[in-house]
């Protein structure tokens, strides 16, 4: 197995013997040099067949957090009548991230479709709640309980046959890919810079850009007491907070639906990461 990338000091882009590529993870491996045969005595685990998008998010994600959603999806395989993406690994430990960071800042986002995925989707609710056990015995971080219809809707939205899945077939993938786009040429525009999309603070865009979209989606909102914050931070970077209306207003007109202040907040957060790393 020869290593093609190193992503971060554990994690490396390699391909097999058979020409595969994959990311594989073990302590150290990532002080070895592009060219080095990796033994497979020092690799924990694998994973194939990954995006290129969640690949960058590797080096965002704490490894704990990584090994926690995967041995989750291990879990699960023996109970769900279908496999997930193989991005599933990364999508969940970003998911994850997330409601912890909500958590902490005293975000609340709402589900309306909790009794829904309870009823039709019973066998994931129960992998979510399961999730949220692990969760709070190995970070030590108790999320609130209808974060396990978050989990279960992230297995939901990345079954592999996803033609299956009536939550969320309502809105293509291909209307999402515009909705990225156009994205990306707005803050490009606006901010006359060149955005590096195979950059990690871009991917991290892309994906916060998919889970708003999903959001919207679901018929989820997210209700928190950051709209000081938000009133604030409008005001200190005006450029961002136009940006942030111009995803909202492609988002509207490809979607119909509305960005509240706290979404735009969070959009002006990661186009500001975005900016820092061109200027």
């Amino acid at each position: 197995m020869e290593i093609v990338k190193r992503i971060n000091t554990s994690a490396v882009l390699c391909v097999d013997g058979n020409g595969r590529q994959l990311v594989a993870f073990g302590r150290g491996l990532g002080f070895k040099n592009v060219g080095d045969e990796v033994p497979l005595s020092e690799i924990q685990r694998t994973f194939y067949n990954v995006s290129s998008r969640y690949i960058a998010l590797v080096d965002e994600v704490p490894d704990e957090l990584l090994e926690l959603t995967s041995d989750v999806i291990d879990m699960s395989t023996g109970l769900l009548p279908y496999e997930v993406s193989p991005n599933l690994p990364f999508i969940l430990a970003d998911h994850i991230a997330y409601a912890v960071k909500r958590k902490e800042q005293n975000i609340v986002v709402r589900m309306p479709l909790s009794f829904d995925v309870r009823q039709q989707y019973p066998v994931e609710f129960k992998i979510g709640e399961y999730a949220l056990r692990i969760i709070r015995k190995r970070l030590n971080v108790r999320l609130p309980a209808h974060e396990a219809v978050g989990i279960a809707m992230a297995f939901i939205n990345n079954m592999a046959d996803s033609d299956s899945c009536e939550v969320v077939k309502e809105f293509s993938a291909d209307i999402y890919d515009r909705v990225l786009e156009e994205s990306t040429v707005a803050v490009e525009n606006r901010l006359g810079i060149q955005v590096d999309r195979e950059g990690f603070d871009y991917a991290r865009f892309a994906t916060h850009l998919q889970y708003l979209f999903n959001r919207l989606n679901s018929g989820e909102s997210i209700v928190s007491d950051n709209r000081k914050m938000y009133l604030s931070l409008k005001k200190e970077y005006p450029v961002a907070s136009m940006c942030a209306d111009d995803i909202a207003s492609v988002l509207s007109r490809l979607t119909g639906r509305e960005l509240i202040d706290e979404e735009r907040l969070y959009l002006m957060m990661h186009i500001n990461r975005i900016a820092s790393k061109t200027r």
